[in-house]
């Protein structure tokens, strides 16, 4: 059998290939940056193939269009950092809330706002300041275990 990753609502068959797939909020994403991966939902179906720099997201079961994608942003998590262009904040806050040591919340419309750029994931208080800094909304810290961006 090949390799299969099952995130939330996507399925992602491994076919030579390197890959990543990342849990949001409100969907999955899945990235390649060489070979192929075949990505389809649980309900079942073709999918997609995805080749080298296309990216799919899933949600609510739903396979998206293969998309292009710039992969050193898609995979620079391995780099330490996580880089994003025009991303939901809330989505931001997700994927640099697996690096905190407490739980990261964005409330309200807050999560909307789009940010861009690199963010290291060595020190998540600095990367907290500077986006909400840079999308102008607040940040409030209870002790290390809750940041609340809003």
């Amino acid at each position: 059998d090949p390799f299969t990753v099952t995130a939330g609502d996507a399925i992602v068959q491994v076919v030579g290939t390197r890959f990543d797939v990342d849990l949001l909020p409100a969907r999955t994403q899945v990235s390649v940056a060489e070979g192929a991966v075949r990505v389809r939902s649980p309900e079942g179906g073709a999918g997609v193939l995805l080749r080298g720099g296309q990216q799919v997201q899933v949600r609510e079961g739903r396979v998206g269009s293969a998309a292009a994608v710039d992969t050193m942003l898609a995979l620079s998590w391995m780099e330490g950092r996580i880089s994003v262009e025009d991303a939901r904040l809330a989505d931001l806050a997700a994927m640099l809330g697996r690096y905190a040591d407490g739980r990261v919340m964005v409330i309200g419309a807050a999560g909307e706002r789009r940010v861009s750029g690199p963010f290291p994931v060595t020190d998540i208080a600095t990367s907290l300041e500077t986006v909400a800094e840079a999308t102008g909304v607040r940040l409030v810290t209870a002790g290390p275990w809750l940041t609340v961006l809003y």
